[in-house]
């Protein structure tokens, strides 16, 4: 857990006293039993704290992860109960609000939810392959499966600043946007950023720019080719070499309601980073007309 604000951060009940709080509650999480220690515990701004389990050391802990001296770990005594389930579940961070009394039970603590994460461990949650996933931006909301990746360090960086792996669709679009254009709206993977009508998703796929309108040359395109034997619908389009984490599939129908995954027919690379690949569809005339349709996704991490 950090502060990722600018300003001490009080992590308990902060309601004065004459208007009914109770300094003595503290911050606490839900997913797991476990209380923030001590008589009202702050955290200084930019600090770190770890919570490990109940039990385990404290000392054995810090040198194995290598966390840093400066940063509290909360275990041995005062660690947590319980434990998270790999298959998914929730955890949430709670404040204290003012205790209430409640008829027939007595006074009681609200306790406000400040943030949480309702993790998972299938898509689009990423998979960690047994290492820990990190969160991408700290300030942006913690259930948000997008914000989070596989750490870069098996050890995870627990204390530490997060260490991401970025590859894929991921690392191109933080060498695409600035940090200004990726806290926005418009970067994700179904999003249109140029407004060209191709979404960012595709312009990674295809090779293009996301900031500039692709050249119609540069698209998805139909043409006939001809041999002594047959004609055949030829469909061709660029790839971006080494984007394994993008499938293009490419289907034919009669109807535009059935739809047929067309073979790979062959690739030529341009030694660019591009790839030209087209897919080949024998014509007959007794089909009357013939619809083609490239589907783009994007494949879990």
């Amino acid at each position: 857990i950090s502060n990722i604000s600018g300003a001490t951060l009080p992590l308990y009940d902060t309601t004065p006293v004459g208007s009914g709080g109770d300094p003595s509650n503290n911050w606490s999480l839900d997913g797991v039993t476990f209380t923030f220690p001590g008589n009202k515990p702050v955290l200084q701004p930019s600090e770190r704290v770890i919570i490990i389990p109940k039990g385990i050391s404290v000392n054995d802990f810090r040198n194995h992860y290598n966390v840093p001296n400066g940063v509290t770990i909360h275990g041995a005594q005062n660690g947590f109960t319980g434990a998270l389930n790999n298959g998914g579940e929730k955890i949430a961070l709670l404040r204290p609000d003012k205790p209430d009394f409640v008829a027939g039970v007595g006074i009681i603590v609200p306790m406000i939810q400040v943030d949480s994460i309702d993790y998972d461990d299938a898509d689009p949650w990423p998979l960690g392959a047994g290492r820990s996933i990190e969160r991408v931006v700290e300030s942006d909301f913690g259930d948000d499966p997008a914000n989070w990746r596989a750490s870069a360090d098996s050890l995870g960086t627990p204390g530490k600043e997060n260490n991401i792996v970025f590859s894929g669709y991921d690392l191109w679009s933080v060498q695409e946007f600035n940090e200004e254009e990726l806290q926005g709206e418009m970067t994700g993977p179904e999003d249109d950023f140029d407004g060209d009508g191709i979404i960012n998703l595709q312009e990674y796929a295809f090779g293009l720019s996301p900031k500039t309108v692709s050249p119609q040359e540069s698209l998805p395109r139909v043409t006939i080719i001809e041999n002594n034997v047959s004609q055949s619908t030829a469909i061709l389009f660029q790839k971006r070499e080494g984007a394994d984490d993008v499938n293009i599939i490419v289907q034919r129908s009669n109807d535009m309601l059935s739809w047929t995954t067309i073979d790979e027919g062959a690739s030529l690379d341009n030694e660019d980073g591009i790839m030209n690949m087209i897919y080949y569809d024998p014509l007959n005339s007794d089909n009357g007309k013939v619809f083609f349709r490239l589907i783009v996704e994007l494949l879990a991490p």
